[in-house]
């Protein structure tokens, strides 16, 4: 029996996950449900899958679930852990889950949106030194 249509905790298919550029540790946890047997996740950046020397930390659970009239069924979790970088910046994430039943897999995606934090000091700084030599050129005129 093929997996339910995966879910990404928290988020809709396609919608955008804003982070902070502050290397906080993001997660991203993938359901599939009642399956048989369980579907295997595999997480995927910009449609190129994943592998440990990504910097990425994944687990996979696959529990049990309520037993329906045909026998058991299975649900999987996985869990996506990453610092983001500003590489990340409108990277698209992809939980694909799969199982003998599908010819292809279902998948749910996100967008991730790095946000930069500037200082409104250096802003401040660097718009008063631009008028600075703003008004030197126009008085050397």
């Amino acid at each position: 029996m093929p997996p339910e249509q995966p879910q990404l905790v928290g988020y809709r298919n396609g919608s955008e996950v804003r982070v902070s550029d502050k290397l906080v540790a993001v997660n991203l946890t993938c359901r599939a449900a009642a399956a048989k047997p369980a579907a295997t996740l595999t997480w995927l950046r910009d449609g190129v899958e994943l592998a440990p020397d990504d910097d990425v930390a994944v687990t996979y659970l696959a529990v049990e679930a309520t037993p329906p009239p045909g026998g058991k069924l299975w649900d999987a979790e996985s869990t996506l852990s990453l610092t983001p970088t500003d590489d990340d910046n409108e990277a698209r994430y992809t939980c694909a889950a799969q199982n003998e039943a599908l010819q292809r897999p279902h998948t749910v995606t996100v967008q991730l949106s790095v946000l930069r934090e500037f200082s409104t000091r250096r802003s401040v700084c660097t718009s008063q030194v631009a008028v600075a030599e703003w008004l030197a050129r126009l008085t050397a005129v």
